[in-house]
């Protein structure tokens, strides 16, 4: 008989607690020698979880089964083979299909007999559960270890810090330390996210690819020594601070006075903001190109900009051109339709005010003064632009055409060169 040994460990844990791939593979050698098994092969998933059935050498297993190169299955414990009971019937099933059995070492599973059969789904079942027991137990302690202090980093460590995975702990980078100290003291002396990055790209080449990246140096509140976890702010106990309290607040607060700084409507690009990549769903931003000496206003998609042509590859497109097809597409609009939708504008606030005033929230002085206001009021041209404005939108300057183009316009998708409009009405 052609005997398949299977053998799984999921994590270093287990290696060292006694399932180590060396361990099962040394007791089912010996149990298929003393049953005089020939061992047609060895299938070895090392770091591989029990939750799902996506495992390379476990899928070689299963296309030499459907080539009939084995007769039985052995394995060390049931749950080397899943813990989910559906994972593991499903299995059992293909087994049967090729006539292959299965039997488990230390279960004395044996599914030749029926009563083998109702023992697996009965193993199955424990192991499940105590999979799930195990990971509501890691959950419940990484609440506790959080709680504590302890900040937990599931993937690489922040920067500026190293992982020591053994004491659960950070210990600092001194070189990328010092740059975000430096980071923290250039952004409060004033400079810009595009004068930080470059001044962190120059010092760590294979970082720091857009001002974003500075952004989060910025906002990470790791480096005063705290960390936030479900909207919590705990003290960290597993790390060193590596910039003070006061310098972080400092920054938080010029990081929000400026998000609110009203931005000066200067930009020579008349559709930044609504331009979207049909590609890849990134804003296109304006970019200034330099050919033969003579300076070419484009728009380029973000992604594409500061990740590369790999990352997306729609093509970059001439801001004169657009910016003309779109103010083109502005003046064939029905101006007819714009005009009577402003006629009824004050009609709808006159109706909301006679639902305040009949619900008993206004005074009937107050609901007379404002209707005889609105009647003899003009629609704000803020609020709807006129047909004699969009006849004539390209005479107007850029920010106010900007203006007239955001009311209007709800995106712009280019894909390849080809553009579409989404109108706001």
């Amino acid at each position: 008989m052609k005997a398949a040994l299977y053998i799984r460990v999921s994590t270093q844990e287990q290696a060292t607690e006694g399932y180590s791939l060396d361990a099962q593979l040394q007791k089912l050698t010996s149990y298929a020698n003393y049953m005089h098994y020939e061992i047609s092969g060895v299938y070895r998933d090392e770091g591989q979880s029990a939750a799902s059935t996506n495992r390379p050498e476990l899928k070689r297993l299963l296309r030499d089964i459907s080539a009939e190169k084995v007769d039985c299955v052995l394995i060390y414990k049931l749950d080397r083979l899943s813990r989910r009971v559906r994972d593991v019937i499903d299995l059992v099933e293909i087994f049967e299909k090729h006539s292959v059995s299965l039997y488990s070492l230390t279960e004395n599973l044996d599914l030749s007999s029926p009563f083998g059969r109702a023992a697996l789904k009965m193993s199955a079942t424990f192991s499940e559960l105590e999979r799930e027991t195990i990971i509501e137990r890691s959950k419940l302690g990484k609440e506790q270890r959080i709680k504590s202090g302890s900040f937990i980093c599931t993937g690489k460590a922040p920067f500026g810090y190293r992982a020591d995975f053994k004491t659960k702990s950070f210990h600092v980078d001194e070189k990328e330390a010092e740059t975000v100290k430096k980071l923290f003291e250039l952004y409060l002396e004033g400079s810009s996210f595009r004068q930080l990055q470059i001044y962190a790209k120059s010092r760590h080449p294979d970082k720091f690819n857009s001002p974003s990246a500075c952004r989060d140096v910025i906002k990470r509140m790791m480096y005063c020594g705290m960390f936030v976890w479900k909207g919590k702010v705990y003290e960290g106990k597993n790390f060193p601070p590596l910039i003070s309290r006061e310098t972080y607040f400092a920054a938080q607060r010029l990081l929000t006075k400026s998000g609110k700084k009203k931005v000066r409507d200067n930009t020579p690009y008349l559709l930044c903001g609504k331009i979207t990549c049909g590609k890849c769903g990134s804003f296109y931003v304006g970019k200034l190109r330099i050919r033969n000496g003579k300076h070419d206003r484009t728009y380029i998609c973000k992604k594409r900009l500061y990740q590369g042509k790999d990352n997306c590859s729609n093509k970059v497109v001439p801001a004169e051109i657009i910016e003309r097809e779109i103010i083109s597409a502005v003046k064939k609009i029905n101006f007819v339709v714009c005009e009577k939708h402003e006629e009824h504008t004050n009609d709808e606030k006159i109706e909301k005010l006679l639902d305040l005033y009949l619900e008993g929230k206004i005074e009937k002085f107050v609901y007379e003064k404002k209707v005889k206001l609105l009647k003899k009021a003009p629609v704000e041209e803020k609020d709807r632009p006129s047909g004699f404005l969009l006849k004539n939108i390209e005479k107007l300057p850029k920010n106010k055409m900007r203006k007239i183009l955001n009311l209007l316009i709800n995106k712009i998708q280019v894909t390849d060169g080809k553009i579409e409009i989404f109108w706001n009405f």
